[in-house]
């Protein structure tokens, strides 16, 4: 729970030997979390490549993250991939849509833990059911990469931006921004070796 000053506050229940006072057991002891303390829960954690990339300490949940190529350069659902990656070997649920160009055995090779990778191919042509499947991903993963350009329109992307937001998320927007947003981490791929 938090309390007026937006601080959390866990109680924990029963006889703990710190703040316990003496002759007294079975009594609730609150103790004070700052926001300082809760930062590493409010980040995923990602691969040592992206170490001196990523501000903090990884991927924040709650934001968005838009991953580019620069003109005539692939190779953004492998960046896409190598950011999920750190997050889906700690434990994390990572759900990929629409990115058609996704192949298991190079999630695999980039990390990525495939049995905490659920693949929904292509949710069909309409707009709404793009929404009301990403709405559902967004609830239910950690990490959501998608394909989105040009299937969501603006009034659906914000929604979705604020519900990444209320359930502490992190959405990686495949191909740029989502249509109207800006995201505050942008990566863009510049060059491609084998």
């Amino acid at each position: 729970r938090r309390d007026r000053g937006g601080r959390a506050v866990v109680e924990a229940v029963g006889t703990l030997r710190q703040g316990r006072r003496p002759g007294r057991t079975g009594a609730a002891t609150a103790v004070e979390v700052g926001p300082a303390d809760l930062a590493l829960d409010r980040c995923l954690p990602v691969l040592p490549a992206f170490d001196g990339l990523i501000p903090g300490a990884g991927l924040r949940r709650g934001t968005t993250v838009a991953v580019s190529a620069a003109p005539g350069v692939a190779g953004t659902t492998s960046l896409a991939l190598a950011l999920a990656a750190g997050a889906s070997q700690a434990g994390s649920w990572v759900a990929a849509v629409g990115v058609g160009s996704l192949g298991l055995v190079a999630a695999a090779e980039l990390g990525v833990a495939l049995e905490r990778l659920v693949v929904v191919a292509d949710p069909g042509r309409d707009r709404e059911g793009w929404a009301s499947v990403m709405a559902a991903l967004v609830d239910g993963f950690d990490v959501v990469l998608v394909a989105a350009l040009g299937r969501l329109r603006p009034a659906d992307a914000r929604r979705l931006v604020a519900r990444v937001r209320e359930r502490g998320a992190v959405l990686v927007a495949v191909g740029g921004d989502l249509a109207g947003q800006r995201s505050p981490l942008h990566l863009t791929v510049t060059t491609t070796r084998w």
